[in-house]
């Protein structure tokens, strides 16, 4: 498939599908993301992985929010639910994590903490402003959730 991003570092993968996208940064394919369109209950729902920074710091010529761009300008109008989910499984991805326990921390709901992660800002930007919480991890942990997993629908 043709870049349809405007940043020349971003590679996309040839093999995309209606259903799949994987995309890497030129310079260093360790930044990357890999998204998936799925069908359940009649929704269209994407879940992905989005690598544009790793611990301590180092990040690719790519941000996050140009790897999600690139993606949704691919995926278009199929994509009803953007489904996100976070644990601190793997420190390449505590991004979401992180900004979700800070927000938690200082007070805010579940629904408003999700919004200020970089994944709900991007969903915002493009009208997913339906916040669902389908679970935060230990239950009650304010500021110290280790597995979340949110939908956001138009």
């Amino acid at each position: 498939m043709p870049n349809t991003s405007t940043n020349p570092n971003l590679v996309e993968d040839a093999n995309n599908t209606t259903d799949t996208y994987e995309a890497h940064d030129r310079h260093d394919s360790r930044f990357n993301i890999l998204g998936s369109v799925r069908t359940i209950h009649g929704e269209r729902i994407l879940s992905f992985i989005v690598v544009a920074e790793l611990p301590g710091g180092i990040r690719g010529t790519l941000r996050g929010g140009e790897f999600f761009t690139a993606m949704m300008a691919h995926f278009g109008n199929a994509v009803d639910v953007i489904h996100a989910e976070w644990s601190d499984n793997d420190p390449k991805l505590m991004t979401n994590l992180d900004a979700f326990n800070a927000a938690t921390a200082t007070g805010d709901t579940l629904e408003v903490a999700a919004t200020k992660t970089p994944t709900g800002k991007y969903a915002l930007r493009i009208k997913y402003t339906r916040v669902q919480i389908d679970r935060a991890l230990p239950v009650g942990a304010t500021g110290r959730y280790n597995d979340v997993s949110i939908f956001f629908r138009r």
